[in-house]
Formats: C-alpha cells, sequence, structure tokens
C-alpha cells in the first residue's frame, strides 16, 4: 500500500492490482483512511487502463474531496499517427502506422459516489521509479499539480476543480547555464505557505523555486538557493512542506530545512526504509464518506 496525499485529516492510498491476462500490474485500488476515527473507504473500481498504471491525484474541499485518475482508454488517436515502416504483403506495399493513445481522466467525487469521466488529458504524469506515487503531486489553491516531464525546461500539468487541465512550462533556467545547473531528476513539488513551489537537487546545492502572481503575471522566483541535505551515497526519497519548513526523508535520515534561518536539521530515522512518504497531518473528524444530506445542511 503506497500514501499518495494527505490533507484535513483524510489519507489516500492506493493498492497495485495485477491484471492477470498480462500478469503485470496496471490497475489501482484507491483508498480514502481517517486514522482518528479508523473509517476507511475503498472506492469503487475506475475503468480499465491499457497497459498504463493509473496516476492518481487528491483535491481536498473543506467538507468534500474529488480524486482524479488518469488512465489510457486504449483508443487511437488517428490525427496522432506516426509512420514506423513499411510491409510487403501479397504483393502489395502497405504503410505501417504507429497510433498514439488516448489518455482520459475520470473524477471521483465524495458527494456523488461514483466516477465521472472528464475526457481528454494532454500529457501524463511522470512515474517516479525512487517513489512510485508518493510526492508525485500536490494540491494548491484549488489546483492538482504533477510533474509531466523533466526534459529540456520540464513540463508541469495541473487540473482544477471543475476538470479543466493545464500544461505549465517549468522555465527556470537561463538557456547558457551549465548542464549541472539545469533541472534535474531530483526535482519535487511543495506546497509552501499556499504557493506551488518546486525543489531542486543538485549535487553540491539545491534550489528552491516559488510560483506567484496571477493570469498573465504569473512567473517563477528563485526563493532560495543553499546546501543539499544529502551527500553521495545518500538520496532523498520523499519531500512536503510545514508552514517555513521543507521535510524530507532519506535512505538513513530525517532532513528539515527552516527557510527562515537558512538551516538544515538532520535526525538518523534508524535504518533504510522502503517507498517512503511524508505528508503533514492534523487530526480531524471528517467523514471517508460525505452525505449529500449532510452536505446541504451544512451550507445551510
Amino acid at each position: 500500500m503506497y500514501m499518495v496525499s494527505s490533507f484535513n485529516g483524510l489519507i489516500c492510498c492506493v493498492n497495485r492490482v495485477r491484471v492477470r491476462e498480462a500478469n503485470e500490474f496496471c490497475d489501482l485500488k484507491i483508498w480514502i483512511v481517517n486514522p482518528c476515527t479508523g473509517e476507511t473507504l475503498l472506492l469503487p473500481q475506475g475503468r480499465p487502463s491499457f497497459q498504463f498504471e493509473p496516476s492518481v491525484g487528491v483535491a481536498y474541499g473543506s467538507t468534500d474531496y474529488k480524486v482524479f485518475r488518469i488512465y489510457c482508454s486504449g483508443k487511437k488517436v488517428p490525427e496522432e499517427m506516426i509512420f514506423e515502416r513499411y510491409d510487403f504483403r501479397e504483393g502489395q506495399l502497405d504503410t505501417v502506422y504507429r497510433y498514439t493513445l488516448a489518455y482520459e481522466c475520470e473524477v471521483y467525487s465524495s458527494i456523488t459516489g461514483v466516477w465521472e469521466n472528464i475526457g481528454h488529458v494532454p500529457c501524463v504524469p511522470m512515474y517516479l521509479h525512487l517513489s512510485p506515487f508518493s510526492c508525485g503531486h500536490v494540491f494548491v489553491g484549488g489546483k492538482i499539480y504533477w510533474l509531466s516531464s523533466l526534459d529540456d525546461e520540464g513540463a508541469i500539468l495541473s487540473v482544477d476543480l471543475e476538470g479543466r487541465f493545464e500544461v505549465i512550462q517549468l522555465s527556470l533556467y537561463e538557456g547558457d547555464q551549465k548542464e549541472k545547473d539545469m533541472i534535474t531528476e531530483a526535482t519535487y513539488l511543495i506546497n509552501l505557505q499556499g504557493c506551488l513551489s518546486v525543489v531542486i537537487l543538485h549535487p553540491e546545492h539545491m534550489d528552491v523555486w516559488i510560483r506567484k502572481g496571477s493570469g498573465e503575471n504569473v512567473s517563477w522566483i528563485l526563493l532560495c538557493q543553499d546546501t543539499t541535505p544529502v551527500g553521495d551515497n545518500d538520496m532523498v526519497l520523499a519531500m512536503t512542506c510545514l508552514e517555513n519548513k521543507i521535510i524530507c526523508v532519506t535512505e538513513e535520515k530525517w532532513c528539515c530545512y527552516n527557510i527562515d534561518t537558512r538551516r538544515w536539521k538532520r535526525t538518523n530515522h534508524g535504518g533504510l526504509v522502503n517507498h517512503p512518504t511524508v505528508y503533514p497531518f492534523t487530526e480531524s473528524f471528517l467523514p471517508c464518506i460525505v452525505c449529500t444530506q449532510c452536505f446541504i445542511l451544512c451550507l445551510i
């Protein structure tokens, strides 16, 4: 079981499901859990995903939540077909094309209790090999953000509560920067004091970027540049943020960076860990199942 997110007392976890025909993991069971009350909810199974393990993102409101599930529908996209080769069959020369498969998204609402398909997705979130499912997305200001690509300048996929997708180019570094100062595989999205932020770990330092502004005036600002929390024989496996502190866990220790004092605090956690996750958590009695009538009464 992997923890995907935590917010306002609720935790989202997933289990991998093996597809019998292919004998490989291509689907997920999704759980909503409240550790304070001991309540658990297994969400209904979503639509089948074709040779692609779905990506999950959770958006939490004050009284409800929505789970976004990106999957491969298996449909061909004719306008995105790519030439592959020529085939000579029965005296005829045939052109063989490779079709791009369509990726779609469905949304589960805690109020309706069902999945709703909201259509095509412009790109898919990245798969994090070191720590699958954990810290792959972040919920900030009513939107979910996933790292989508680290090629060139990098890209982020976002979706709001209404199901509107957007692809954001990172564009953090100038073109004449040295390769060692560009975006790296050790890149993490965090919610830093209500703003979307990116932490990039380099071999000898880390950069913390924050996205500020609105509309056409949005820009990335380099908040700070400091030493990295790890050495050559260690690596960061999960990262989050709590108020003015960036918190991460490595194979050997906990690390906490204070934005105000620009200092790291390190504590050994006692041994190697597999697929760790780290999220802020606050106890609450928010139910995993939201009753529609209760929701309406709360609004009144």
